[in-house]
């Protein structure tokens, strides 16, 4: 696979993750784009892992994004959670950050 390939394959990707959060809850794509999407140069992943092991446990990531959303709802936030921990590991990677949350 080219990059260009690799690139096409992970923006579709992510169209279709935005587009399902879009389609469940539009309030919550806004919030999002407002708050962790206008700075492009700001890494949310990077503050949040605060040990820096490239992990983040979903306890954890629900105290932050709580703290930097606070008009998160505890629905958006489950929505969230769900679609960034999809396997229920309990723990959230930068990989999979990026699939919501492209840079």
């Amino acid at each position: 696979m080219t990059g260009q390939e690799h690139t096409v394959l992970n923006t579709n990707q992510n169209r279709s993750l935005h587009s399902r959060l879009l389609d469940r809850n539009p309030e919550l794509v806004q919030k999002l784009n407002k708050h962790i999407l206008e700075d492009p140069e700001r890494n949310l992943f990077k503050e949040f892992d605060k040990n820096g092991d490239n992990i983040i446990s979903v306890k954890d990531l629900q105290a932050e994004l709580n703290r930097e959303i606070p008009t998160l709802t505890d629905a958006e936030l489950n929505t969230l959670i769900t679609e960034l921990d999809s396997n229920r590991s309990g723990w959230i990677n930068q990989k999979k950050w990026d699939t919501i949350f492209p840079k």
